[in-house]
């Protein structure tokens, strides 16, 4: 989905706000050209509510920040996004959902 926003946060948007609310707020994926703004600010406002997120960091970019190139920009952001939200590549994160959808559950060492 796709919503159009006023300020930084995807909150702005009243009808985001109520898909989130609604139960979409359980584990969202997110990610976009904004990952210092909109992704950041949505992420941050997020977890105030209680939503949880994943930040898909190879679907998602950044502008020049202060002086830094867009990958060192990006990297800050996916860094203080890492706060509020796990981190995933885009492949790992849909593999996983394969898996989970089939009934198989990753286990650790």
């Amino acid at each position: 989905m796709m919503f159009e926003r006023s300020f930084p946060s995807c909150y702005s948007n009243q009808e985001f706000r109520r898909m989130m609310d609604q139960g979409g707020g359980r584990n969202a994926v997110i990610a976009g050209f904004t990952s210092a703004v909109a992704c950041l600010a949505t992420v941050v406002e997020g977890a105030s509510y209680g939503h949880k997120y994943t930040f898909i960091t190879d679907a998602s970019t950044s502008h020049v920040i202060r002086g830094n190139d867009e990958e060192k920009s990006h990297d800050m952001a996916t860094s203080l996004i890492s706060v509020f939200a796990p981190l995933a590549a885009a492949d790992e994160w849909m593999e996983a959902q394969t898996m989970e959808h089939h009934g198989y559950y990753a286990t650790s060492d």
